[in-house]
């Protein structure tokens, strides 16, 4: 008689991502503050991470300045509420376009998005009050993409060039 035994072999039971509700729960508790009412809102790096921007992100009406780096987050969505946004950091996830940014297009003036997967800037022209853009490390592989951003950064470029070259000029040997 020979036993056979059968073993199963089960998936490793991913944990579920931190949502953006319990990641505000525990922001309020470390900074004795309401969430809502803070114009800097720090969620970053949060273990697990966070994988989307669920409906709670609407109460941050007051905020400023929103960073939620170093998370899994896939796609931009729920800013509609954030009519104060002013900095938006979304550095080191997994965002692989720029749509769902039209809703804070009058008032944001930074976009921190480097360690993505962006290939393309399509959506980035809603955005008239952008001064910095900082998404390094991307998958842009057209520099046209970049022509996209219009004439007022092909004109800062310009200034900065000008100014370096100023610089440069101005140097002893």
């Amino acid at each position: 008689f020979i036993a056979r035994t059968t073993t199963t072999t089960t998936e490793p039971k991913m944990s579920k991502g931190t949502t953006i509700k319990e990641a505000l729960a525990k922001w309020e508790e470390k900074n004795g503050c309401k969430a809502a009412e803070s114009q800097i809102v720090k969620l970053y790096a949060q273990l697990p991470p966070i994988d989307k921007m669920d409906a709670s992100i609407q109460t941050l009406v007051c905020c400023e300045s929103l960073s939620l780096s170093t998370n899994c987050i896939e796609k931009i969505a729920n800013l509609n509420a954030l009519k104060n946004l002013k900095i938006l950091s979304l550095g080191r996830n997994n965002i692989k376009n720029l749509s769902g940014l039209e809703a804070v297009g009058d008032t944001l003036c930074e976009l921190w998005i480097s360690y993505n997967l962006i290939e393309k800037l399509k959506g980035i022209h809603v955005l008239k009050k952008l001064t910095v853009l900082y998404m390094s490390n991307n998958l842009v592989k057209d520099w046209g993409e970049f022509g996209k951003l219009g004439t007022p950064w092909k004109r800062s470029t310009q200034q900065r060039e000008t100014g370096l070259t100023r610089q440069l000029q101005s140097c002893p040997d």
